[in-house]
């Protein structure tokens, strides 16, 4: 069977997440192994699957059709995305401002 990197579906996981992906590491829930997503082995089909490098197991599946993107991270037990900017956390459905210093 043959595939592609992480770095084949760069556009694909930016357009999911509005920034650049392939840099952010990523636990396997299946092994316990950490990685760079770019280091993840790629398959497309029906859909897009991302596979654990070490192991095999599937960690992201995206299927897109009529512009809706369905995901499923089954293989994700980390996924560690730097924020762009700082996030103010609030109870749920508190709608107040965020405080600043």
């Amino acid at each position: 069977m043959t595939g592609w990197d992480g770095n084949a579906v760069a556009g694909l996981l930016y357009d999911l997440f509005g920034q650049e992906m392939t840099g952010v590491g990523a636990t396997c829930a299946h092994c316990g192994r950490r990685s760079l997503l770019a280091r993840t082995r790629v398959f497309r089909g029906p859909g897009t699957v991302l596979l654990c490098p070490a192991c095999g197991g599937s960690m992201l599946v995206v299927c897109v059709r009529d512009g809706i993107a369905c995901v499923d991270a089954p293989g994700f037990a980390t996924l560690a995305v730097p924020l762009r900017e700082p996030v103010s956390l609030r109870p749920v459905g508190d709608q107040s401002r965020p405080r600043t210093a």
